[in-house]
């Protein structure tokens, strides 16, 4: 197909009549030669290039002509070329063996007229049939090994169109493959994608925790582990004096107490160690666990000249007692 040959357009007033010209030529070109292949001005239709299919179909074909088809890497052309010249030679054998029959068929006549020439003729006879069969034999041959080639080229052709439906079956299989692995990725992705956010969620978690417990020092510190200044309720382990430390936002204190030797509310004073320590401790002295006058006054080496006592609803409180039993409650 001839190259498309456009006028150069110059300016003016015939401008756009050059246009609508060029544009008519365009159309004509791909309308004719392209789109519908009418080729109306009866230029050469011939290919320069091979078309590659990209394993796509050959659809609606309806006469295939060429000089040489090949099927799966077998050339087809060489088959039927092969097929062809056997066949040929069976039919030159047959013609061959025909001849020979009609010679012998003469041989036969001659020694109808002739007995000297009988026997000869005979034995000619005898060995252009012995050819003949031989003849015809190897026509018979030829013409098996032409219907073999035949069906070998049959095969082949078979072989190809499964090959081509193979073809078809992995291409869709490989679609369908690369479909999966693209999903396969997208979960992937999103996996990758959960898994790190995770680990920030998990690191910001470790970080607050390790802003809190600083773990075990031979010296208060006074930064976190990030060298961060420090956070109220923040904990060490004093490595020295064997206690946890609590930062209150000024200073560090004990975060607890031992409860070695602690008095409990609920003995009343009765788990201490030693109660004549306890009370010198109290300064409360020997007076603490006397019970009576007399004897508080010979503690005290002193005589009582008089006792004031308080009536009770008009009557003494304590009545026919001495006063060396009166008891007297210890405060």
């Amino acid at each position: 197909m001839a190259k498309i040959t456009l006028p150069s357009i110059g300016g003016g007033y015939a401008t756009t009549t050059q246009l609508n010209a060029a544009f008519t030529q365009l159309q004509n070109e791909f309308q004719n030669k392209v789109l519908y292949r009418n080729n109306t001005s009866a230029e050469s239709n011939v290919m320069e290039n091979d078309i590659d299919l990209n394993n796509n179909d050959l659809n609606n074909v309806a006469l295939v002509d060429c000089d040489t088809l090949t099927v799966a890497g077998v050339s087809l052309t060489t088959q039927v070329a092969a097929a062809a010249a056997s066949a040929t030679a069976a039919a030159a054998s047959a013609a061959a063996a025909a001849v020979s029959a009609s010679t012998a068929s003469s041989s036969a006549s001659s020694a109808t007229s002739s007995a000297t020439s009988a026997t000869s003729s005979a034995t000619s006879a005898t060995a252009s049939a012995a050819t003949a069969t031989t003849q015809a034999s190897n026509a018979s041959t030829s013409a098996t090994n032409a219907a073999t080639s035949a069906s070998a080229a049959s095969s082949s052709a078979s072989g190809a169109s499964t090959s081509a439906t193979n073809a078809a079956s992995s291409n869709s299989s490989a679609t369908t493959q690369a479909t999966n692995a693209a999903t396969s990725a997208s979960s992937a992705g999103t996996a990758s994608a959960a898994a790190a956010a995770s680990a920030a969620l998990a690191l910001a978690a470790y970080d607050s925790f390790d802003d809190r417990y600083l773990g075990p020092y031979a010296t208060a510190p006074t930064v976190d582990n990030d060298g961060n200044p420090l956070v109220g309720g923040a904990l060490y382990f004093d490595s020295v004096g064997g206690a946890m430390k609590l930062w209150t936002g000024t200073v560090w204190v004990a975060a607890y107490v031992s409860g070695a030797g602690a008095l409990v509310a609920a003995n009343n004073l009765s788990d201490v160690v030693s109660a004549p320590t306890s009370r010198s401790n109290l300064g409360l002295g020997s007076l603490a666990v006397l019970n009576n006058v007399s004897t508080i006054l010979s503690v005290l080496n002193r005589s009582i000249a008089t006792i004031s006592v308080t009536l009770t609803n008009g009557n003494l409180p304590v009545t026919n007692r001495s006063l060396a039993t009166i008891n007297v409650p210890v405060i």
